[in-house]
C-alpha cells in the first residue's frame, strides 16, 4: 500500500489551521445534470493529487482553483457556476475525511492506520485501523439527508462484501467548531475504539482487557 502521507506535513492540528484560516464559501445553485452527473471527476482523487502535489493541505479556495483547471475539459459543458457549487460543498465533506485520518493516527488507540485511494473510491472505506492482528475497514458518513442519500446510491452501485466493515455514523452537533467549520473531535475516535473492541469480541472472542493494554 503506497503511504500517500509520507512526507507531507497531514497533522490534524495543520488541516484545522489551514482551512480554518478562513470562513468557508458556499454558492446556493443546484444544477441536477451536475448533482447527480455519472462521470463527474472524482474530488477525493483531486484532493489527494492536489495535496502530494504541493506537499501540503490546501485551503477551500486552492482546491477549488485546483480542480477546475485540472478537470477543465471533463466538466467543459456542465454549467461553471453549478460545478463550483458542488466544488466547494464538497470540499468540508472531504476534508473531514483526511482530518479524521489524522486524528485517528495521531490517538495511539490502534497498532496501525492506513489510507487507501483505491479502496476509498471503489469501496467506500475511509480508513483501516488495525487492533489485535486485525484489520478493520471504517466508513464514516454525517447524519444529514444529502450525505445518507448519496451514501445510499453509491452502496446499491457497489456491491461489494467487505469483511470487519465498521459504519460510523456521525452527528455534527457533536462536531468541533472553528471559524465556521467543523471537524471531528476526540470524542469520534474514542467512539470508533469502541466499535472496534466490540466486534473484535464478538467475532473474536478477543476481549477488551487484552487489546487495550
Amino acid at each position: 500500500m503506497i503511504d500517500l502521507t509520507k512526507g507531507i506535513r497531514l497533522s490534524s492540528a495543520q488541516v484545522e489551521e489551514t482551512v480554518a484560516s478562513v470562513t468557508p464559501v458556499f454558492i446556493s445553485e443546484i444544477d441536477s445534470k451536475v448533482e447527480f452527473a455519472t462521470r463527474f471527476p472524482n474530488m477525493m482523487v483531486t484532493l489527494w493529487s492536489l495535496i502530494v502535489l504541493i506537499q501540503n493541505y490546501p485551503s477551500q479556495n486552492q482546491f477549488l482553483d485546483y480542480y477546475l483547471e485540472v478537470h477543465k475539459d471533463e466538466i467543459r459543458n456542465f454549467s461553471p457556476n453549478a460545478v463550483r457549487a458542488r466544488v466547494l460543498r464538497t470540499y468540508p465533506s472531504i476534508t473531514r475525511e483526511v482530518h479524521f485520518y489524522s486524528l485517528v493516527n495521531e490517538s495511539g488507540l490502534f497498532n496501525q492506520v492506513d489510507y487507501s485511494i483505491h479502496d476509498d473510491v471503489t469501496q467506500g472505506i475511509d480508513l483501516k485501523v488495525y487492533l489485535g492482528g486485525k484489520c478493520y475497514n471504517v466508513s464514516c458518513f454525517v447524519l444529514t439527508k444529502r450525505s445518507l442519500h448519496f451514501r445510499e446510491t453509491k452502496k446499491n452501485t457497489r456491491h461489494i462484501d467487505i469483511s470487519n466493515s465498521i459504519e460510523l455514523p456521525i452527528d455534527l452537533s457533536s462536531g468541533k467548531h472553528n471559524n465556521g467549520w467543523v471537524f471531528f473531535d476526540i470524542y469520534h475516535v474514542n467512539q470508533l475504539f469502541g466499535e472496534v473492541l466490540d466486534l473484535a469480541w464478538l467475532k473474536y472472542n478477543q476481549h477488551p482487557l487484552d487489546l487495550i493494554c
